[in-house]
């Protein structure tokens, strides 16, 4: 290779990550969006929890519950989408969201569930389990067999796929990008998403080890997206970590 083309590919390696930064969000720009994209999320707990304080309302049945929570899910994914717009970025690459091969299938289900089993043992070593939220009317043993039937399976793909998809979108996509981006560096981004991740379950009503449990979930899927450089086997991973617990409630429910 001559110097002059050298010199070439130089450039060009420079004018790429100018571009890259260009159509980067700042730091306070994606906090701005990630708070917003959250506040969605959690409209409807919020809107109980205030609900609750001044009129006693303890929630609201399960059918429109979880419509309205896939609802909100869905919301915060356009947020994010729209706030990569701001900066005139192709959404899918800013997030490093790839197609999924089967090898990566495979490597997600077997991180999702290992990290299961280990955030299991740590938190039941370390803390007492603490009980879940304040149940809401779920009026499942009223249903007739089919509609009940119908929620079971919803309440799994918002348990399973739309939670996963969003929140892998706002934490390790949008909100890790920003850090990184910030001069932080990988390894703040990878903690500082991790412990925003366990602490917003925390605002959902969990306990503190539910905080524990959700903030070593966090650690491993901001480590995936370092590691693997796409957002695609976080986002599996997610899907496996959630899927025993979405199971358990889809038979309870079955049941009722």
């Amino acid at each position: 290779m001559s110097i002059q083309e050298g010199t070439k590919l130089d450039l060009l390696d420079l004018l790429v990550r100018q571009r890259v930064r260009t159509c980067s969000l700042s730091l306070p720009a994606t906090v701005a969006w990630f708070a917003a994209a959250e506040l969605v999320t959690f409209a409807l707990v919020f809107a109980e929890n205030i609900g609750a304080a001044w009129s006693g309302w303890r929630g609201i049945s399960l059918v429109p519950f979880v419509h309205l929570q896939l609802l909100l899910h869905g919301v915060s994914a356009v947020l994010v989408v729209l706030a990569i717009r701001q900066v005139r970025g192709d959404p899918w690459r800013y997030l490093a969201v790839t197609r999924p091969t089967g090898w990566d299938v495979f490597r997600g289900i077997g991180w999702g569930l290992g990290t299961l089993i280990a955030a299991v043992g740590i938190t039941l070593t370390v803390m007492t389990p603490s009980p879940l939220p304040g149940a809401h009317n779920w009026a499942a043993g009223i249903m007739d067999p089919v509609d009940k039937f119908a929620i079971a399976g919803t309440v799994v793909f918002w348990t399973i796929v739309a939670a996963p998809v969003s929140e892998e979108m706002i934490y390790r996509g949008l909100l890790y990008r920003g850090l990184v981006n910030s001069g932080i560096g990988t390894l703040g981004a990878i903690l500082l998403s991790a412990l925003a991740f366990g602490l917003a379950h925390k605002v959902g009503g969990w306990g503190w080890d539910k905080v524990v449990f959700t903030t070593i979930l966090g650690l491993v899927l901001g480590f995936l997206r370092w590691r693997n450089g796409s957002l695609t086997i976080p986002m599996i991973a997610h899907m496996a970590f959630n899927f025993p617990s979405s199971l358990t409630e889809f038979l309870r429910l079955l049941n009722a």
